[in-house]
């Protein structure tokens, strides 16, 4: 009986401690596309949660890596906070910018992806 009641608790206690974290999760959302408008599966997202708001990352430990699929959207649960989101896809600059993320509102980012030069030089020929 002793046994079934710490259970019940437990289960009580870390059921409880999960839907409070769930709770204050918020979903950033992003696209990603080209200078035109299509869409870019597949591209590297790095989402890097920066405590000052100021710095750099420098630590990656943290980090989420995600990849877009294949209309070029990304969702990242993440805490209210400032964070660096990155995105890179192969014949692209990459771009990276810094978000504050707020409690309670869902996140939304579009990244428009320009042709490195190389890619553009090699079109061209």
């Amino acid at each position: 009986m002793l046994m079934s009641r710490t259970v019940c608790l437990a289960l009580c206690v870390f059921g409880g401690l999960a839907t409070i974290r769930a709770q204050s999760a918020v979903s950033l959302r992003g696209k990603i596309s080209d200078a035109v408008g299509a869409a870019i599966p597949r591209a590297f997202v790095v989402v890097h949660p920066d405590k000052e708001g100021l710095l750099p990352p420098t630590d990656t430990r943290e980090a989420q890596m995600l990849s877009s699929d294949i209309d070029g959207a990304f969702t990242a649960e993440v805490k209210p906070g400032f964070y660096d989101v990155c995105v890179m896809s192969s014949s692209y600059i990459p771009e990276c910018r810094k978000v504050n993320v707020k409690k309670g509102r869902d996140f939304k980012l579009h990244f428009v992806l320009r042709l490195s030069p190389e890619a553009s030089d090699a079109l061209a020929d």
